[in-house]
């Protein structure tokens, strides 16, 4: 059996390497990052070519380096662009420059060690606690901040009421402190359930719910009331649909359930939080 014979070149070792390109990483990417806003208000593009020119220049670096201690150089590559990750804490408060420093070097440099033999398990702990847990609570925050918020948006939506049985519904509408509910009968026409309940809003039984005035609008509709609900609820025939059907249909009225009023609301409302 043969010794290793150590390479010429790479007697820098494992974490003093890997402390190299942290400290490259932690101290360089955000001046460059700084110096490129100000390049933007007076060269317009050359600050993003700036700090996109330094970071090529720390990560082609950074993989000589690795490359040398007997590393992967792609490793060695990509330290520094992960580790810049940790400069987004600058847009939740600017005061963190120098923890977005620490961190950014510490990424960069556990990265690196990730890439070499002898620090590779070390390395990929430290990568992991630095860039994998952070990512998780990360996600993890945003989507219930994306959660709460939908759910808070949607119970501004008027609750629908529906009808039970028989009815085929068409579409179901909603809007900021009302909703509609279309459903075609068997002979012709529509009927339709407008309700101004809201989520909050107690959950009142088919069986003490009354109909109410009536009036012909027109030839072809008729509007009737609901009473003995906290909350307005309206209902129209339209296409011949008459008085009778509206009262009819007064007692299989009954409000959408949660989680169906949640998936129907969110619906109208856009991805992202606003």
């Amino acid at each position: 059996m043969t010794s290793p014979v150590e390479v010429p070149g790479r007697a820098l070792g494992g974490w003093p390497t890997a402390i190299g390109v942290g400290l490259v990483t932690g101290l360089l990417v955000l001046p460059a990052g700084y110096y490129s806003i100000v390049l933007t208000w007076t060269a317009g593009g050359a600050g993003v070519l700036f700090v996109a020119a330094v970071l090529a220049g720390i990560s082609a670096l950074s993989a000589h380096l690795v490359g040398r201690a007997g590393g992967r150089a792609s490793m060695g590559a990509i330290a520094p662009l992960l580790g810049s990750a940790w400069f987004l804490l600058l847009l939740v408060d600017g005061s963190l420059w120098h923890l977005s420093m620490l961190l950014s070097g510490l990424l960069a440099a556990t990265v690196a060690a990730a890439g070499m033999p002898r620090t590779r398990r070390a390395g990929r702990w430290g990568t992991a606690l630095l860039a994998g847990v952070p990512a998780i609570v990360v996600v993890g925050s945003t989507v219930v901040d994306l959660s709460s918020s939908l759910t808070e948006r949607a119970a501004e939506f008027g609750r629908p009421y529906l009808l039970s049985g028989d009815y085929d519904e068409s579409y179901v509408a909603m809007g900021y402190g009302t909703s509609e509910v279309a459903y075609a009968m068997p002979d012709d026409g529509e009927l339709l359930v407008v309700s101004g309940a809201a989520l909050g809003d107690p959950v009142v039984d088919a069986a003490v719910l009354t109909l109410g005035g009536c009036v012909d609008e027109s030839d072809v509709q008729v509007r009737c009331s609901v009473e003995g609900a906290p909350f307005p609820i309206t209902l129209y025939g339209v296409g011949g649909v008459d008085e009778a059907a509206l009262a009819d249909a007064v007692g299989h009225l009954h409000p959408m359930s949660k989680w169906s009023f949640y998936s129907n609301a969110k619906r109208y409302l856009e991805v992202f939080p606003g």
